[in-house]
């Protein structure tokens, strides 16, 4: 149980991602090379813009990877019970 509930939380954290990914990029756009971005060292917005497609597609595989864990461990749980 402590399991299923685990891959629960980590898949709703990975599932608000999405629009901080989302208002990112509208800063990348809105403010170039003065984006919170470039504080980490990527001052072009071509290279933040990469950044962010890596980093959406990384969370979409683990929020995808997470939600059918979750789901088979809770569905074996109410098989058990």
């Amino acid at each position: 149980m402590w399991l299923a509930t685990l891959f629960s939380i980590l898949n709703k954290i990975f599932d608000l991602a999405p629009p901080l990914l989302i208002g990112a990029a509208v800063d990348v756009v809105v403010k170039r090379e003065e984006s919170a971005l470039s504080d980490f060292g990527y001052s072009d917005p071509k290279e933040q813009l990469i950044l962010l497609s890596i980093l959406t597609i990384i969370i979409w595989v683990f929020e995808s990877l997470f939600e059918y864990i979750y789901g088979v461990l809770w569905r074996n749980l109410a098989q058990t019970v």
